[in-house]
């Protein structure tokens, strides 16, 4: 069975007016309230408050690290570092070069993990050599890397308390607020 479901949840929020908190009836917030399910399963929930000029999300993915092998971080954690690497264009300097290192990158790691997990006939120098190819391959594919790229651009727009966790039913990604501040 594949578990493939992701919820993608945009807020605007709403500033509180000093020492007062305004209530809202379901209906009203139903009002406002959009759920748009796409093609491959994503789930958008935006709620509009047009008086905000503020704009938040939160965003769950179903994998945590339940799913994880004992003792081993695995895709859930690797999700939450991966989700403010960048893009094509975001986070990069030369993407076309740094796809062909990232190639490069993925074939090391087979080859070393195809040795390391060998139960008979597993050959520790060729191990140790093939984990320093995978690490040399790392190391270029970095070079094309601008880090912290994408938070950079989060935060020079006015975004604050970008931030990510991974627990044991989900990933969490989380921008608290971006635009004019309260």
């Amino acid at each position: 069975m594949r578990r493939t479901l992701v919820v993608f949840v945009i807020v605007m929020v709403a500033g509180l007016s000093r020492n007062c908190i305004v209530a809202q009836d379901l209906a009203s917030f139903e009002k406002r309230t959009t759920v748009k399910v796409l093609k491959n399963g994503l789930t958008v929930i935006l709620y509009e408050r047009p008086e905000a000029p503020v704009f938040s999300f939160y965003t769950i993915v179903d994998a945590g690290a339940v799913q994880d092998p004992q003792g081993q971080s695995g895709l859930a954690h690797m999700f939450e570092h991966e989700a403010f690497k960048g893009t094509d264009r975001i986070g990069t300097t030369d993407y076309a070069r740094e796809k062909l290192a990232l190639d490069k990158v993925e074939q090391a790691w087979t080859a070393y993990d195809h040795e390391d997990r060998k139960e008979t006939g597993r050959d520790a120098k060729k191990v140790a050599q093939l984990k320093a190819e995978f690490d040399k391959a790392v190391e270029e594919a970095n070079r094309f890397v601008i880090p912290n790229r994408f938070g950079d651009i989060i935060q020079r727009e006015g975004g604050v308390g970008l931030n990510a966790s991974t627990g044991m039913d989900s990933t969490q990604l989380l921008l608290l607020a971006a635009g004019e501040p309260f």
